[in-house]
C-alpha cells in the first residue's frame, strides 16, 4: 500500500542479466508513477492511472531501487501490485558494425 502524496520504495537484486520490465498496477482512480533507478541515476519512469510500466537492461548481482510515487486519489491508501518479467540478453537483438574492418 501507498498513501496520498507519498513515495513506496523497494529495494533489489536480479539473479540474471536481462532487459526486466516492471509492471504496476492498482484499481483506485490515483495518478501513480514508478521511478527505477541505479544508485542515484534514474533508468527509466512512467506515470499513469491504473498502470504504468518501466524496463532497463539490469545487471546481475547488482542493487536497484523502485520509486513508487502517489498523488492524491479517492481513497487514502491504494494497493498497488508490482509484476516483473525478464527478456534474457539471448533473445535481444543487438548489432555491431566495426568502421575499422575496411570491407
Amino acid at each position: 500500500y501507498v498513501y496520498d502524496n507519498s513515495i513506496w520504495t523497494g529495494y533489489f537484486t536480479v539473479p540474471d542479466i536481462a532487459r526486466y520490465n516492471f509492471n504496476v498496477s492498482w484499481i483506485d482512480s490515483a495518478s501513480m508513477s514508478a521511478y527505477l533507478y541505479d544508485g542515484t541515476d534514474l533508468l527509466d519512469s512512467s506515470g499513469g492511472t491504473g498502470t504504468c510500466e518501466v524496463s532497463s537492461l539490469l545487471q546481475a548481482g547488482e542493487t536497484y531501487r523502485i520509486d513508487i510515487v502517489k498523488g492524491a486519489g479517492s481513497l487514502t491508501d491504494t494497493r498497488f501490485t508490482v509484476n516483473v518479467s525478464a527478456l534474457p540478453l539471448d533473445i535481444i537483438m543487438t548489432a555491431y558494425y566495426d568502421s575499422s574492418a575496411g570491407g
